[in-house]
């Protein structure tokens, strides 16, 4: 089944970098482009609109760069489809290159799927430099890949969806091969993300071995590796999916019409007037006020109450600056409501471990109508060791 990872980043030599990390210096690009096309790991690559030498061609782009003070190059790490044949992923890595480029700015192209982790996970490695074209204006020239601009990377990773799910449909593979650019929360799938795993990190699981952790990481990983935690993650998804059948099963809260419907037949029907204490409805001849009440006068009905301009001036003054009948402009503005943000589970250790334990109460609750056990806690090693420091400073 094909997956969605697209990583971009880029080296500058402008003064304005947020961070250390994306700051260019001389040699860079001609070690980076060595090692993505080197014939250990690269099957294809693919060069457009370049220098003979990739050794010439970082050196100019560093010059160029250097000078104007800017970008060095774009860099993109792309997951191709397992499914796909090798020529296919080299007809979707070269129509990317090309729509991004729009056939104008050059690029260096290497995929790789030939050896050792790469089989199971194919991907390309893309450097695309830059070109500037004038608009005609007197502005400064126009850049063509314009990573640089607001919203590049989404509109980016949008494009490479399409043209992934366009040509994987036109060669006939399933709807399990497509792929989106958004994310769990836009899509309104309720799991868990899991963590980026790397070759060396699997290895050392499958071994048996545990990384050491980083005093400064202690906070988030709890000691645990990353290993650990996709355990952990796939665990709370699963517990979520049983929850959701739970509860669709049970009508305790699900989804299901049935349901609804039913608990509409069983509920009665509201009475016409709810200001009548018996439920048939009043005669046509009767009063629909109540015979204690005083008759109104119908002159006064004409006339304001005592005092209710004062107050409609005062609720006026009270009222906030987005409520006030004369400013028309500030109440249609969207940036006035404020609206309550659905907050986005963090993926740090021990808030997996609680909600995992509030998971495993509500599903125990739902399905077998007892309250969750709190004596089996110890037999799971990662509940246990989190549980440990609380049970002995009881």
């Amino acid at each position: 089944m094909a997956l969605f990872s697209l990583r971009h980043s880029t080296k500058t030599f402008s003064e304005k970098r947020e961070g250390v990390a994306r700051a260019a210096k001389p040699g860079q690009m001609a070690a980076h482009l060595r090692y993505i096309t080197r014939p250990k790991a690269a099957r294809v690559v693919l060069r457009q609109r370049v220098d003979a030498t990739d050794r010439h061609t970082a050196k100019t782009a560093e010059d160029s760069a250097q000078k104007r003070k800017g970008r060095v190059a774009e860099r993109f790490i792309i997951a191709l489809p397992v499914e796909a044949s090798p020529g296919q992923r080299e007809a979707l890595a070269s129509a990317f290159a090309e729509k991004l480029t729009d056939g104008k700015a050059g690029y260096i192209l290497a995929i790789h799927d030939k050896a050792g982790n790469d089989k199971d996970n194919p991907h390309m490695h893309l450097v695309a430099f830059d070109a500037f074209e004038k608009t005609g204006g007197r502005g400064r020239p126009r850049s063509v890949i314009g990573m640089a601009r607001k919203g590049a990377v989404e509109r980016t990773a949008a494009m490479w969806a399409g043209i992934h799910n366009e040509m994987m449909h036109a060669w006939g593979h399933s709807e399990r091969s497509m792929i989106s650019h958004q994310s769990n929360e836009a899509r309104g799938i309720e799991r868990i993300p899991t963590i980026h795993e790397g070759p060396a990190a699997r290895k050392m699981a499958g071994e048996g071995k545990k990384p050491k952790s980083k005093p400064e990481w202690r906070r988030i990983d709890g000691g645990h590796s990353r290993h650990e935690t996709n355990r952990l993650i796939h665990e709370i998804n699963n517990l979520k999916d049983q929850r959701t059948n739970a509860r669709g099963t049970h009508r305790l809260g699900g989804h299901d019409k049935s349901g609804q419907q039913s608990g509409q037949a069983s509920r009665p029907k509201q009475r016409a007037n709810p200001g009548w204490s018996s439920g048939s409805a009043p005669h046509p001849k009767e009063p629909s006020r109540s015979p204690l009440r005083p008759q109104k006068d119908p002159n006064r009905a004409a006339r304001p109450p005592v005092g209710q301009k004062q107050r409609e001036a005062q609720s006026q003054r009270n009222a906030p600056p987005w409520n006030h009948s004369h400013s028309k402009k500030m109440a249609n503005r969207p940036y006035c409501v404020h609206r309550r943000r659905k907050r986005r589970v963090t993926r740090l250790w021990y808030n997996l471990i609680l909600l995992r334990k509030t998971l495993q109460a509500r599903l125990s609750s739902s399905i077998h109508s007892t309250p969750y056990s709190t004596r089996n806690r110890l037999d799971d090693p990662l509940e246990a060791e989190f549980l440990k420091p609380r049970e002995q400073s009881r």
